[in-house]
């Protein structure tokens, strides 16, 4: 807000302006966000919002943290399951080790 002279009371400034001397004039934009960056046009002195995704500006590392995500969940289920295979199906068996009678050692 600014004070109005005019109308005697505060206004609110221009759209996307955090501080302002004026409607018209804005020194200091909103904090960017995430999704949105503002920008201070040196024209007109208004503030610009430009739509930026943390998706798209950091796209391939989003996607090869996925990938590699994914490939230690896998890695994980098959020791997972290694495991699980081995102290149910081989644990019950007993493997029977057979003398040979041989003298050689």
């Amino acid at each position: 807000m600014y004070p109005n002279k005019e109308a005697s009371r505060c206004s609110f400034c221009n759209r996307n302006c955090a501080v302002c001397g004026s409607f018209s004039v804005c020194d200091l934009c909103f904090q960017d966000t995430v999704d949105n960056t503002y920008v201070i046009d040196e024209t007109d002195g208004s503030c610009t919002e430009v739509k930026s995704s943390f998706f798209k500006q950091y796209y391939w590392w989003c996607l090869s943290g996925s990938i590699f995500g994914g490939l230690v969940a896998c890695g994980c289920l098959v020791s997972i399951c290694d495991w699980l295979c081995t102290k149910c199906c081989f644990g019950s068996r007993r493997f029977q080790h057979f003398n040979s009678d041989s003298d050689i050692d």
